[in-house]
Order: structure tokens, then sequence, then C-alpha cells
């Protein structure tokens, strides 16, 4: 749904490297990370907690979705992401990047 900016117009980069980290998916324009997390991220809430603070210090949004939620459930993945990336946007910047805000 993110590649080749399907997904609102937005360019999201797979496995992309933000301050040392690797994000799932990150558009750098936005500064928006998507994390997709699996069973591991059970047992590495501290290390996730510490990342996303470090992310977020350097302007980063990220929003995260369970595996199971991608898989079973993706049309409201995708209307929590689209909503998520919405809120991002100044008012001033949804009025000069209407494309960035449409379904292709």
């Amino acid at each position: 749904m993110l590649r080749n900016r399907r997904f609102l117009g937005v360019k999201f980069r797979r496995q992309h490297v933000v301050e040392g980290f690797v994000a799932d998916f990150c558009c750098h324009t936005l500064k928006f990370i998507v994390e997709i997390d699996g069973w591991v991220h059970n047992k590495q809430k501290d290390y996730d907690k510490m990342r996303e603070d470090i992310l977020r210090s350097k302007g980063y949004t990220i929003i995260r979705f369970k595996n199971e939620d991608v898989v079973e459930n993706l049309s409201k993945v995708c209307k929590k992401l689209e909503n998520a990336l919405t809120q991002t946007l100044s008012p001033r910047e949804r009025e000069s990047k209407p494309k960035a805000l449409k379904r292709r």
C-alpha cells in the first residue's frame, strides 16, 4: 500500500535508516515513521520507547501497528494512517500540498 506513492501521494522508504535506527517505513519529507510490530516488540518495550523518544526529539512522528492488524484489517490501518498523516501537516501545508492528501 505504501509503495510508489500509492498512499496519499506520499513517498515512503522501506527499511530506511533514521538517526541510526532502521524504520520499517519512513517519509523523510514529512518526518513520519510507520512501524509494523511483530512478536519481538513484546520483549523490547523499553528499547522501543527509548528509540521513539530519540526520534521524536528529532522531530519525527511515529505510528505503530501490529502485524496482525495489518494482515487482518488493512483498511482500518490505512484509515488510521491517513488520519495520522493528515494531523502531521499544518493547515498551510494541507493547502499547499493537495496532491499529498488524495489517494491515487
